[in-house]
């Protein structure tokens, strides 16, 4: 039974840890869904006509510079066929302007 004891209260302290979150941590964490799907088509050049269409989300904090996001992509042709799709995810966070 003593040995019980010690494994609940790590336990429990990972919990409270995990609800409350990291001590210290900022308030300015901002989370983002790009629903849509958010497209773009290329108006020029070589990939004239062709269009991306991204989805996904996560979440990034200005002050610690973090970022943890991702989602799918898909690339077409300017007649609409679909050339290319994967997955994508967030590797650096650069800046962020209200």
């Amino acid at each position: 039974m003593k040995r019980r004891v010690p494994i609940f209260f790590s336990a429990l302290a990972l919990v409270i840890f995990l609800a409350l979150g990291q001590p210290g941590a900022t308030a300015s964490t901002v989370t983002f869904d790009l629903t849509g799907p958010n497209t773009a088509m290329a108006t020029s050049g070589l990939f004239n006509g062709d269009t991306i269409s991204l989805l996904g989300g996560g979440t990034f904090d200005p002050a610690t510079k973090r970022v943890l996001a991702g989602g799918s992509f898909t690339i077409s042709n300017a007649s609409g066929t679909l050339i290319a799709k994967g997955t994508w995810q967030a590797t650096s966070f650069v800046s962020f302007t209200c």
